[in-house]
């Protein structure tokens, strides 16, 4: 996933600090099938951000 993403990116989506956009979310979970796991998870969560300095 490094690799799709690059570094900085990979580990801004591995923190949390960006979310998960459809497509990437099946590429996640086409990497996990690749290496055996069978378990099926949903991604999707709403998120409300509130910017106070704009």
């Amino acid at each position: 996933m490094r690799e799709k993403w690059g570094r900085t990116r990979f580990y801004d989506r591995q923190r949390g600090d960006i979310a998960l956009p459809p497509d990437e979310q099946e590429f996640v979970m086409e990497a996990l099938r690749r290496v055996g796991v069978t378990e099926s998870f949903d991604f999707d969560r709403y998120e409300e951000i509130l910017t106070w300095y704009d």
